[in-house]
């Protein structure tokens, strides 16, 4: 509420934000009734004295709860808003006395320049707060109104309402605390997809430093992304011949295989929603149109040239058998093999032979401690209780014997 030519400036001679009676190069706007209050700057105004009423009712009304500061005068009689002023200031200062000639400049008759005169009241500058309307509640000593939830009185300190006494705090036993959580990051990165997620992080982190100009986490975008995945294809295993390739001691190029590409785009968009970046800010998401490209790219490509995913060779009972029956040979026969040697045979045979009869995967297999092996009664086999894997999801664990 002010114009270009007497507004306030800051301390590098910039004027500060206003709004003008009409349009100027300068302004913030237009009738500042018509605008929100901002929150987050401080608000200074200096209003004719006719708009101080319509002000203080258009901040209320507003539910801002910043801070600002009002110069008034003080006139006599007091206007109602006096009052009002008076319970949202947190503190106030004196301007000038009424008949001090120093403290305002008004624009001559002429309209040519500025000249000083006599104050015709006291003017006041009050900050102010503005809070949320509460209900009163009188003071039984002075009755003065306080606010419905006031601990004592503004006016003569008495105390308002009686103090209610703290509920004893539980102890917290830290150290407890701390072990078990130190045993839960522990269990939860030596899980091999988290070692996996947390190594390709790192690669990310190299790749991304190495690009020129160097990029971050936050300003990675799914074109850097494409490009590190073709970075990995050095590492891929996957042999994609030429038409006119005859596939003997050929140097032809090696790739990632899809699967392999998919599930490094799965582990991606994993830790890149970990750092904060999720949904569409998320440059490995789903419905990105060039990392989709890509991946069909990579398939198309392995699918045309006939490259088949490979798989594990299966093992069936004639291969086992014959596998268990060379273990067990070795065990018997070698006089020369060291009592390790012969702890590394049988436990490999032991396992082979759960594995196989089980039907479980050989790495959750691994984790099956030695308090779920019970010995049977009869001492001829042993009772398995497995855990939680990727193949046992819902209901008790199950129980198997051998």
């Amino acid at each position: 509420m002010s114009l270009d030519s007497n507004c306030q400036r800051n301390r590098v001679g910039l004027r500060l934000p206003h709004f003008t009676p009409c349009a100027t190069p300068e302004s913030s706007g237009i009738n500042v009734f018509a605008h929100s209050l901002p929150l987050d700057h401080n608000i200074y105004v200096f209003p004719p004295f006719v708009l101080i009423a319509p002000l203080l009712k258009y901040v209320l009304e507003q539910d801002f709860h910043g801070a600002f500061t009002i110069v008034v005068p003080d006139l006599k009689p007091r206007r109602f808003w006096w009052a009002v002023l008076q319970s949202l200031a947190v503190d106030r200062a004196l301007l000038g006395r009424k008949n001090e000639g120093s403290i305002l400049w008004y624009p001559s008759q002429g309209g040519q320049g500025w000249s000083l005169r006599n104050l015709q009241w006291d003017l006041w500058a009050f900050r102010c707060v503005a809070r949320p309307w509460k209900p009163a509640r009188r003071c039984s000593a002075c009755l003065y109104p306080n606010d419905s939830d006031a601990n004592y009185c503004q006016a003569c300190g008495t105390l308002t309402r009686p103090q209610c006494t703290a509920a004893p705090v539980p102890p917290v036993d830290e150290s407890a605390i701390q072990e078990h959580f130190d045993e839960f990051q522990s269990v939860f990165h030596s899980k091999p997809y988290e070692r996996q997620k947390s190594a390709l992080e790192q690669q990310l982190f190299k790749f991304l430093g190495a690009l020129s100009p160097p990029r971050t986490v936050a300003s990675c975008t799914a074109q850097d992304i494409v490009k590190f995945l073709i970075s990995r294809d050095k590492s891929g295993r996957t042999v994609v011949h030429s038409l006119s390739c005859s596939k003997r001691d050929c140097s032809c190029p090696k790739r990632l295989a899809a699967g392999s590409v998919d599930s490094t785009l799965g582990r991606l968009r994993a830790i890149f929603n970990k750092l904060g970046r999720a949904n569409d800010s998320n440059p490995v998401a789903h419905a990105h149109p060039l990392v989709k490209d890509y991946l069909k790219f990579v398939r198309e490509e392995q699918a045309g040239l006939a490259v088949t995913p490979s798989q594990a060779v299966p093992l069936f009972f004639g291969k086992f058998q014959r596998l268990i029956a060379h273990l067990r040979d070795l065990c018997s026969s070698s006089v020369s093999l060291s009592s390790s040697g012969k702890y590394i045979l049988i436990r490999d045979a032991t396992f082979f032979i759960v594995d196989f009869f089980t039907g479980d995967r050989a790495s959750d297999l691994g984790h099956l401690q030695s308090c779920n092996v019970f010995r049977l009664r009869d001492r001829e086999g042993f009772w398995l209780r497995l855990t939680l894997t990727k193949n046992l999801r819902k209901g008790p664990p199950p129980a198997l014997s051998l």
